[in-house]
């Protein structure tokens, strides 16, 4: 008899899954955050209290760090697949 590998999700499974929860978290953070922004009394600039500005100094400042976050997550989630897979 030979042993037969079955796994719940399969790697591409599982890397869909990581991307479109990544995604989801980081749209409806980013959202509520620009929203919080948007909320404010204006200031002085009132061109930082427009979406479209707000969406540039996400896709400038903060999409590079959820990039790299995503990109930790890929590495931590290889690291346990190619150490589950070596065990058995």
């Amino acid at each position: 008899m030979t042993a037969t590998k079955t796994s719940v999700i399969s790697k591409l499974g599982l890397v869909s899954v990581t991307f479109a929860i990544w995604l989801l978290i980081c749209f409806s953070y980013e959202l509520h955050r620009i929203a919080a922004i948007l909320a404010l009394p204006p200031s002085g600039d009132l061109y930082a209290y427009t979406w479209g500005f707000q969406l540039m100094t996400f896709v400038i400042f903060r999409f590079p760090v959820w990039i790299a976050a995503l990109i930790v997550i890929y590495i931590f989630e290889i690291a346990l697949l190619t150490q589950r897979t070596s065990r058995t």
